[in-house]
């Protein structure tokens, strides 16, 4: 009866490692398809993040033109009004939008 449980126990020990073989296999082969295809989606987000990034340094350039461009544009008012003054002449009224 012993004999008979133990070899029991052995045959339902070796289908248990022969399922465990075949499920560590499927996994390696998951593993190696999740791989690729996560390979797949960070090369696809590296190359969104370039994207923005090119984005973002082309946007501060355009700012960085409109700020000096804002300068000239307040050094040049700033230049016209002393020249009124010098001249003892009253300035064109300053646009509402100027005021805000």
């Amino acid at each position: 009866m012993k004999l008979d449980d133990i070899a029991s126990l052995q045959t339902k020990l070796d289908t248990a490692n022969e399922k465990l073989d075949t499920e560590r296999k499927a996994r390696a082969e998951d593993r190696a398809d999740m791989q690729t295809r996560h390979d797949g989606e960070i090369a696809s987000l590296e190359r969104r993040v370039a994207m923005l990034t090119a984005q973002i340094e082309e946007r501060d350039k355009a700012i960085n033109r409109l700020d000096r461009v804002v300068l000239a544009l307040r050094t040049y008012i700033s230049r016209l009004l002393r020249v009124f003054a010098d001249r003892d002449e009253e300035p064109p009224p300053r646009p509402a939008e100027l005021d805000a």
